[in-house]
């Protein structure tokens, strides 16, 4: 039951604005009533359709009984309490102009992938071997192991490579189409393994052409922004640099992301989505503030905002990243997503979601062909180029039509070897009804997770495609046909739930 307190201050009513999602045949509304009246006081007239899936609900909701219903929303047990009554889950709760919590899908992170540990000199060879000019820094567990998680072995190795030079531990995968090679400091810029020496001593090691910080920060604008949205820093302001006397003047002078990296990731991000419940993830290129202090508290934020009214987030290693390739012909760029506000507020709650949108972000512009070739960095994925016919030479033989026959039945036969379940033809279906576009996940990697060879699933998405009508392919399984007839109709949302349960909670 929801008892009032002594205060009479706090006996008056607020009026804040839910966003709950539900299936489009949700009609319990007398159910949710008595449960918000019954838990926390609540009542609200005529919710009004925000969207196919959603309603916007205007609770009338006494002072006191509001911090109990935010404080719910962040354990999770307000989800469950609307999902028990057949909704979804709450989307965002504001109050006014200002969004006081919004959902974000539960992060996985487990399992890690594999390391191979290697001596130094194997290192520099490889670093050599595989041209890596991409430097990628972190600066804690959650985002490392995001990082880690879209990290892809090189070619010929069965893991990620893990091997020190001199002062630093270097992690070499593939991001996108590049190799890149991951180093981690310590939070901040000015310890001794901090951002500022860590990329100090990796930039005289590997000599990289591009440096890319990549995490978690926290927001400045809850009336604009929403937890896990995505910051690109087109600028770094170090707000510690300070004069005091009978006031504090800010000194800093903000320092510059590079040029081409600012471009690409301005204009070839048009195409990126990430999934945050209903919605999708936004993202936002300005000023990013950096200092060495955990911000989490209401009256130092308040004075940040004040003193640099053009910034749109903070965190802690930018200043340090910045100015160590000031100086050096690199290009560099933070990117990070908002886990909190540094208003007294702090959990961890978001930090992984946050931490694979940021992650998800840089991922998908590096998939971009060529987008660092200005910077003489090679893809890994670049064709080669085919060398011209000599002159009234013989013409290029094309493979006979019979062997690129017996290649294609080879995939519709399944002599890939993998025993399909009625659970990875859910993925596949869903793949062909939506793609990848509101996953966290390329096909790829998808395919990869499942132990299923990419074309193998993409060859089975062409079996949906050709049962819809679209396509011509025989000895299409009879547990295929099930899955189309048994979800053909199914909601986008709900179908992602059965699909990837592990993704999205």
């Amino acid at each position: 039951m929801n008892q009032a307190p002594d205060d009479p201050s706090l006996l008056g009513t607020v009026l804040p604005r839910l966003l709950l999602a539900v299936p489009e045949s949700f009609e319990n509304w007398p159910g949710l009533s008595n449960a918000l009246s019954v838990t926390y006081g609540a009542h609200f007239t005529v919710p009004s359709r925000a969207g196919l899936r959603s309603y916007s609900l205007v609770l009338d909701i006494p002072q006191y009984s509001l911090l109990r219903l935010l404080k719910d929303a962040e354990r999770g047990q307000l989800d469950a309490m609307v999902a028990m009554l057949g909704a979804r889950f709450v989307q965002e709760i504001c109050l006014g102009s200002e969004c006081v919590y919004n959902h974000v899908p539960t992060a996985v992170l487990e399992p890690q992938p594999p390391y191979e540990d290697v001596s130094t000199a194997e290192l520099k060879t490889l670093l050599q071997r595989h041209k890596v000019q991409v430097l990628l820094l972190t600066s804690t567990d959650t985002e490392r192991k995001a990082l880690h998680l879209r990290m892809a072995p090189l070619a010929g190795r069965k893991g990620l490579v893990e091997g020190a030079i001199h002062r630093v531990t270097y992690r070499l995968g593939r991001l996108g189409r590049y190799p890149v090679a991951h180093v981690e400091s310590t939070a901040g810029s000015q310890a001794r393994h901090g951002a500022a020496l860590t990329i100090h001593d990796a930039l005289n090691e590997l000599e990289p052409k591009v440096v890319l910080s990549v995490g978690i920060a926290f927001g400045l604008d809850p009336k604009k922004q929403r937890l896990g949205d995505v910051i690109i820093a087109e600028s770094v302001t170090p707000y510690e640099l300070q004069r005091v006397d009978m006031k504090v003047t800010h000194r800093a002078q903000p320092i510059l992301c590079g040029s081409l990296l600012s471009e690409r990731f301005r204009t070839r991000r048009a195409d990126w989505r990430f999934a945050r419940g209903e919605e999708f993830v936004n993202v936002f290129q300005g000023v990013m503030l950096s200092g060495e202090k955990l911000v989490d508290s209401k009256e130092f934020l308040g004075r940040l905002i004040e003193a640099f009214p053009q910034a749109v987030a903070g965190e802690m290693e930018g200043a340090g990243l910045y100015a160590a390739t000031a100086r050096q012909s690199v290009e560099v760029l933070l990117v990070k997503a908002l886990c909190d506000w540094g208003d007294g507020s702090k959990t961890d709650r978001v930090q992984a979601f946050a931490a694979q949108a940021a992650v998800s972000l840089v991922e998908h512009v590096l998939n971009k062909k060529d987008v660092l070739a200005p910077l003489i960095v090679d893809d890994v994925e670049r064709e080669p180029r085919a060398e011209p016919p000599p002159a009234n030479g013989p013409a290029v033989q094309q493979p006979p039509t019979s062997i690129i026959t017996d290649l294609l039945s080879i995939f519709e036969s399944g002599e890939e070897r993998h025993s399909w379940s009625e659970a990875d033809d859910l993925v596949a279906f869903y793949l062909y009804r939506f793609g990848a576009a509101l996953l966290p996940f390329d096909l790829d990697t998808i395919a990869e997770r499942r132990g299923i060879k990419p074309g193998s699933m993409r060859m089975r998405i062409s079996n949906f495609k050709a049962l819809a009508g679209k396509g011509k392919l025989g000895n299409i399984a009879k547990q295929s046909k099930e899955v189309f007839e048994r979800y053909k109709d199914t909601p986008e949302p709900e179908l992602r739930n059965l699909a990837f349960p592990e993704l999205v909670r």
